[in-house]
């Protein structure tokens, strides 16, 4: 079963969220537990987006609760959003650009399922 080469948009994408969508959506064909996840994707790039923003103009360093310098909290959470970004968009599988021979238009794990099967072939 084929999914819907392009996934309509969800409702209520910020911008970074749009064209992270747009970016993939518009590219590949993707199923539909894939869509699931550059949906979240998306929204955890709108989530990144907001918290790079609150942070413009704010010290790198903060009091902390006795009064120590400390890493200023929206930091810690940005870094942690985009790791989740990272994650999720690790998670959809795409290929890699600029692949050639055989191995066009194939994810990593395609490219490692593939050459296992290769030297499984040959009797390595």
């Amino acid at each position: 079963m084929n999914a819907d080469p392009k996934p309509k948009q969800p409702a209520k994408l910020g911008p970074a969220g749009r064209a992270l969508w747009a970016q993939i959506a518009d590219r590949y064909e993707l199923r539909p537990d894939e869509i699931v996840l550059l949906e979240q994707a998306a929204r955890t790039a709108d989530d990144a987006a907001a918290i790079a923003a609150a942070l413009e103009g704010e010290p790198p360093m903060v009091a902390g609760s006795a009064g120590q310098p400390v890493a200023h909290p929206l930091r810690r959470e940005l870094r942690e959003t985009r790791l989740q970004l990272s994650q999720l968009l690790g998670r959809l599988d795409l290929p890699e650009d600029g692949a050639s021979g055989g191995w066009d238009n194939l994810s990593a794990s395609q490219r490692a399922r593939k050459a296992s099967r290769a030297r499984w072939d040959r009797g390595a």
